[in-house]
């Protein structure tokens, strides 16, 4: 897992994931030239035998191909997405949260078998991804047609005709690099200080103050 444990600085590449039963959007964002160098869309084949199997070979077929690309280029990459939302919403059912939550699952079983580093298996929540763009762009209520035209300028991204769920998880990336990785580091430190107090040993105090000192240095 990527979190807590290297530099950003060592990877060129985050390849974002969208995911969604029927549409899920994915994009390779190169994070040193701020450019989307591959992007596309797995949609559903409801025509299958096996649903949940063709998405799985799918999302495997995407890794494998971004992962042969960056070792042909000699570059490193991790794998990122959007956050599983936590309950349902106003424009998601219950079955639809619950044929979400098996396409997340998929997803984690394809990056095991393709061997890929993982940011972590949680990802990006939307809702800090608006925030985020709501401070940053000062975008009162940032809407997914708002965040596409901000990403598309930010990384040289022209949309065309294709559709929001490849801004969506070219934002995840900008949220990440921008703001998350390192709001995530200082939520860990903040965690460590208090499990600190508890002790009254300095050797484990100690520990845990060198522990502070790396993860601070991960930060961007």
């Amino acid at each position: 897992m990527v979190k807590y444990n290297y530099d950003l600085s060592n990877y060129d590449y985050v390849l974002s994931f969208d995911l969604a039963k029927q549409k899920t959007g994915w994009a390779l964002v190169n994070i040193k030239s701020n450019r989307v160098e591959m992007s596309g869309i797995i949609i559903l084949n409801e025509q299958v035998d096996s649903v949940w199997l063709d998405i799985y070979d799918k999302i495997v077929v995407v890794l494998d191909d971004v992962k042969k690309h960056c070792q042909n280029l000699d570059k490193k990459f991790f794998v990122l997405k959007e956050k599983l939302p936590n309950q349902a919403g106003r424009f998601t059912t219950i079955a639809s949260l619950q044929g979400l939550a098996q396409v997340h699952a998929i997803w984690e079983l394809a990056c095991e078998k393709s061997e890929v580093e993982v940011y972590d298996f949680d990802g990006v929540h939307s809702v800090s991804v608006k925030a985020f763009f709501k401070r940053r762009y000062e975008v009162e209520k940032p809407q997914k047609e708002d965040i596409a035209k901000l990403v598309c300028e930010n990384y040289c991204f022209d949309i065309g005709d294709s559709p929001l769920d490849i801004t969506d998880a070219i934002a995840c990336v900008h949220t990440l690099v921008e703001y998350k990785w390192n709001e995530d580091i200082k939520d860990k430190i903040k965690d460590l200080k208090k499990e600190q107090k508890n002790y009254k040993t300095d050797k484990k105090k100690n520990q845990i103050a060198e522990e502070i000192q790396r993860l601070e240095r991960l930060e961007v």
